[in-house]
């Protein structure tokens, strides 16, 4: 590991919050002045740029996976007690003369939701107001297809030699993106 490469990696851990003082250790080098200097450099970067995405994957998995747990308690929660918290706060907001229950942990409200028409049978309310010729409720719409567009744009390229208004040349580039190297099978079907 070069001397500058470990420099580096102290200011990296110097960046990170300080768990006594909770503010930011001064780092020893400035991380604009760190240079990339070797294969080895940029291999400690790569790895640091694919343990960060590894950690992000890991950290939203994790984040999804417990708000399915909560959302699921909370859902078990509703059905096995809404119907009994429903009653007993209606009883108890009459008693209090209030539309609202508030407890330590939490308010239990009532609000009045007025009636309303709701479409059952979406379908069969569609045929319908085709049938009857309800234009104002059925609407037809043009999309827009990009990827359409754009191979007309090429075709008409190739055989006008003009570009098609809203189309513009991007010129080829290289694209640079950071990953994890997966192994190759070894020959034989052996890994």
């Amino acid at each position: 590991m070069s001397a500058t490469r470990n420099q580096y990696r102290l200011l990296l851990l110097a960046l990170e919050e300080d768990a006594e003082t909770g503010g930011m250790a001064s780092p020893p080098v400035s991380e604009d002045t760190w240079r990339i200097q070797s294969e080895d450099d940029a291999q400690w970067v790569v790895g640091l740029m694919v343990e960060a995405d590894a950690a992000i994957e890991r950290h939203q998995a994790q984040a999804a996976a417990r708000l399915a747990e909560l959302k699921g308690r909370r859902d078990r929660l509703t059905a096995r007690f809404g119907a009994e918290l429903e009653a007993w706060a209606q009883q108890e907001s009459e008693r209090r003369g209030r539309r609202s229950v508030t407890l330590l942990t939490g308010t239990v409200a009532f609000r009045k939701v007025p009636g309303r028409l709701s479409i059952r049978d979406a379908e069969l309310a569609q045929v319908t107001a085709s049938a009857r010729e309800m234009s104002e409720c059925v609407e037809l719409r043009r999309v827009f297809l990009p990827a359409a567009y754009r191979d007309a744009a090429q075709k008409h390229l190739e055989e006008a030699g003009e570009l098609l208004p809203g189309v513009e040349m991007v010129p080829e580039r290289d694209s640079m993106s950071v990953g994890v190297t997966k192994p190759k099978a070894a020959k034989g079907g052996e890994a």
